[in-house]
């Protein structure tokens, strides 16, 4: 591989991860709002961000961000079909995963 196809894949990587803060900041805030009061569209939003972190960490060696991002998703999933406010147990369990996810997303960056 010549070495401007190796820098441009080592900034894409670079790019990923330095944009990783502020997915999180973003899924803090939408989940903020959706334990004060339920939004469709911020529930849309909330599981697109996990979604796509999911599917994409792991393409760029980020395979915990990944692993506990899938594990937000699922577990929000039948919220976000039923279009109910989030039960007291889920709220605690989906915080402790956005907790987790924002520890793993320190440790890529460190």
């Amino acid at each position: 591989m010549d070495v401007s196809k190796q820098d441009r894949i080592q900034r894409l990587f670079q790019s990923y991860h330095e944009s990783l803060p502020a997915r999180m900041a973003e899924l803090d805030e939408l989940w903020a709002q959706l334990i004060s009061s339920w939004d469709d569209e911020m529930a849309v939003s909330f599981d697109t961000i996990c979604h796509s972190l999911a599917g994409s960490a792991l393409t760029f060696d980020c395979d915990d961000v990944g692993e506990i991002a899938k594990q937000i998703e699922i577990r929000f999933k039948p919220e976000l079909e039923n279009s109910k406010p989030i039960a007291e147990g889920l709220r605690t369990e989906i915080r402790a995963l956005l907790n987790e996810l924002s520890s793993a997303i320190l440790t890529v960056n460190s």
